[in-house]
C-alpha cells in the first residue's frame, strides 16, 4: 500500500519513523526467553509490531516510514508494506545510535519534523504522537518521552545532531538521562513528556494485561 496522500494529514510537513527488527527466533526479544520460548518471543515482538504500525498509520497524523532491520526483505516486513499506509527503509550503521541518526538525518532532508519510535510500548497512542508534533511546531528542537526503564520510546526532533546518538550505552537504565545530558550542552530547546511501559524484560510482560494485540502471522 502506497504511503498516505499528504493532503489528508494533518502534518503534512512530518513524518513518523518506525524502527523494527524481523520477528525472527532468537533474535529478538531475547530478554524475555528466560520466560517465553524464542518462538513466543519472536511472535510477541511481531504482535507488537502490528499493533504499532496499526496505530500510527490511522492517526492520518504524518507520514509513515518504516525503517527496517536487518533489511527490509523477510516476508513480515512486505505483509507490513502491503497492509498499511508506509514505505519501507532499511537501517544502516553499526550500532542503534547509528541507525538512528541515519534515519533521522535522511528524513529531516524531506521533513520539516520527524519523530522515531520503536515498537515495544503498547501504551504509545495516537494522542501522544499528536501532542509531540504539536510541541515541535510550537518550536521546540526536540521532544522526549521517557521509558520508565530508563530509555525512552519516542523522540521528536526538528533537527539532528550526532552528539544525541553516539558514545550512548544502549539498551540499559541511564539513557535517557545520557540523552537530557546531550540536549541540555547543545543548549537546545527541549521538553519532556510522562514516561510510558516498555515491554523489554520478564517483569513487563504483566503489563500486557488488558492490552489487545494482534494475532501472530505465520511465514
Amino acid at each position: 500500500m502506497a504511503s498516505a496522500s499528504t493532503s489528508a494529514l494533518l502534518f503534512k510537513d512530518a513524518t513518523i519513523i518506525v524502527f523494527a527488527k524481523a520477528p525472527e527466533p532468537g533474535k529478538v526479544k531475547t530478554r524475555l526467553t528466560t520466560q517465553l520460548s524464542p518462538e513466543q518471543a519472536a511472535n510477541l515482538h511481531q504482535q507488537l509490531a502490528l499493533r504499532t504500525l496499526h496505530m500510527a498509520t490511522q492517526t492520518l497524523l504524518a507520514r509513515v516510514e518504516l525503517w527496517c532491520a536487518p533489511n527490509s526483505t523477510h516476508p513480515f516486513f512486505q505483509h507490513c508494506q502491503k497492509k498499511y499506509s508506509l514505505t519501507l527503509h532499511e537501517q544502516v550503521g553499526d550500532d542503534l545510535g547509528q541507525r538512528m541518526h541515519h534515519a533521522i538525518d535522511n528524513v529531516l532532508t524531506r521533513s520539516k519534523y520527524c519523530l522515531i519510535i520503536g515498537t515495544d510500548c503498547p501504551e504509545l497512542s495516537h494522542q501522544h504522537l499528536e501532542d509531540t508534533f504539536s510541541s515541535l511546531r510550537d518550536a521546540h528542537n526536540c521532544v522526549i518521552t521517557p521509558a520508565t526503564d530508563g530509555g525512552y520510546v519516542m523522540l521528536g526532533l526538528t533537527q539532528s545532531n550526532p552528539m544525541l546518538f553516539t558514545d550512548i550505552k544502549w539498551g540499559n537504565d541511564s539513557v535517557y538521562e545520557a540523552t537530557i545530558a546531550r540536549l541540555k550542552s547543545l543548549s537546545w530547546h527541549w521538553q519532556s513528556k510522562t514516561a510510558l511501559n516498555d515491554i523489554d524484560r520478564p517483569s513487563d510482560l504483566t503489563l500486557l494485561q488488558g492490552i489487545d494485540l494482534p494475532a501472530p502471522l505465520s511465514f
